[in-house]
Protein backbone atom coordinates (compact mmCIF):
# COMPACT_ATOMS: atom_id res chain seq x y z
CA UNK A 1 0.00 0.00 0.00
CA UNK A 2 2.69 2.61 0.70
CA UNK A 3 4.75 1.68 -2.76
CA UNK A 4 1.54 2.59 -4.43
CA UNK A 5 1.22 5.83 -2.44
CA UNK A 6 4.65 6.72 -3.27
CA UNK A 7 4.52 5.75 -7.00
CA UNK A 8 1.83 8.20 -7.17
CA UNK A 9 3.36 10.64 -5.39
CA UNK A 10 6.20 10.42 -7.20
CA UNK A 11 4.30 10.34 -10.63
CA UNK A 12 2.38 13.47 -9.14
CA UNK A 13 5.10 15.77 -8.71
CA UNK A 14 7.09 15.06 -11.75
CA UNK A 15 5.37 18.22 -14.01
CA UNK A 16 6.33 20.21 -11.26
CA UNK A 17 10.34 18.31 -11.31
CA UNK A 18 10.44 18.92 -15.00
CA UNK A 19 9.10 22.38 -14.93
CA UNK A 20 11.78 23.46 -12.29
CA UNK A 21 14.43 21.67 -13.86
CA UNK A 22 13.85 23.31 -17.51
CA UNK A 23 13.32 26.83 -16.13
CA UNK A 24 16.57 27.04 -14.11
CA UNK A 25 18.37 25.26 -17.06
CA UNK A 26 17.13 28.02 -19.38
CA UNK A 27 17.71 30.59 -17.19
CA UNK A 28 21.36 29.19 -16.86
CA UNK A 29 22.01 29.34 -20.34
CA UNK A 30 21.48 25.54 -21.45
CA UNK A 31 21.07 24.40 -24.37
CA UNK A 32 20.43 20.55 -24.23
CA UNK A 33 17.23 20.60 -22.83
CA UNK A 34 16.23 16.95 -23.57
CA UNK A 35 19.45 15.76 -21.76
CA UNK A 36 18.29 17.74 -18.90
CA UNK A 37 14.80 16.93 -18.88
CA UNK A 38 15.68 12.73 -19.10
CA UNK A 39 18.28 13.19 -16.36
CA UNK A 40 15.61 15.00 -14.18
CA UNK A 41 13.47 12.09 -14.75
CA UNK A 42 16.19 9.54 -13.95
CA UNK A 43 18.43 11.13 -11.42
CA UNK A 44 15.94 9.59 -8.42
CA UNK A 45 14.19 6.45 -10.23
CA UNK A 46 16.73 4.40 -11.86
CA UNK A 47 19.15 4.31 -8.64
CA UNK A 48 16.55 3.96 -6.31
CA UNK A 49 14.68 1.53 -8.24
CA UNK A 50 17.71 -0.23 -9.12
CA UNK A 51 18.10 -0.51 -5.29
CA UNK A 52 14.57 -1.98 -5.04
CA UNK A 53 15.11 -5.00 -7.88
CA UNK A 54 18.81 -5.88 -5.79
CA UNK A 55 16.77 -6.36 -2.44
CA UNK A 56 13.64 -7.65 -3.77
CA UNK A 57 15.67 -10.36 -5.60
CA UNK A 58 17.88 -11.22 -1.71
CA UNK A 59 14.19 -11.21 -0.74
CA UNK A 60 13.02 -13.66 -3.44
CA UNK A 61 15.94 -15.84 -2.80
CA UNK A 62 15.55 -16.23 0.70
CA UNK A 63 11.86 -17.64 0.37
CA UNK A 64 10.52 -13.67 2.04
CA UNK A 65 6.93 -13.40 1.49
CA UNK A 66 7.37 -9.45 1.44
CA UNK A 67 8.86 -10.31 -2.62
CA UNK A 68 7.09 -8.56 -5.00
CA UNK A 69 6.78 -11.09 -8.10
CA UNK A 70 8.44 -9.77 -11.38
CA UNK A 71 4.96 -9.13 -12.81
CA UNK A 72 4.80 -6.03 -10.50
CA UNK A 73 8.03 -5.08 -10.83
CA UNK A 74 7.32 -4.49 -14.40
CA UNK A 75 4.30 -3.10 -14.18
CA UNK A 76 6.08 -0.15 -11.68
CA UNK A 77 8.35 0.04 -14.79
CA UNK A 78 5.90 0.87 -17.19
CA UNK A 79 3.78 2.74 -15.04
CA UNK A 80 7.14 4.97 -14.70
CA UNK A 81 7.86 5.48 -18.67
CA UNK A 82 4.34 5.76 -19.45
CA UNK A 83 2.90 7.77 -16.93
CA UNK A 84 6.21 10.01 -14.70
CA UNK A 85 8.63 10.61 -18.09
CA UNK A 86 6.02 11.85 -20.48
CA UNK A 87 4.73 14.11 -17.71
CA UNK A 88 8.43 15.54 -16.38
CA UNK A 89 9.25 15.91 -20.46
CA UNK A 90 5.87 17.61 -20.41
CA UNK A 91 6.81 20.02 -17.15
CA UNK A 92 10.07 20.66 -18.75
CA UNK A 93 8.60 21.83 -21.87
CA UNK A 94 6.44 24.63 -20.32
CA UNK A 95 9.42 25.08 -18.17
CA UNK A 96 11.78 25.52 -20.77
CA UNK A 97 9.08 28.08 -22.67
CA UNK A 98 8.32 29.99 -19.48
CA UNK A 99 8.90 33.74 -19.31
Amino acid sequence: MVQAALIGLHAATAPVAGAVAGSYYRQMGGVHWVRNVLLTAGVAAVPLGSAFCVANSVAAAHGSTQALPAGTIVAIAAIWGAVTLPLTVVGGVVGKNRR
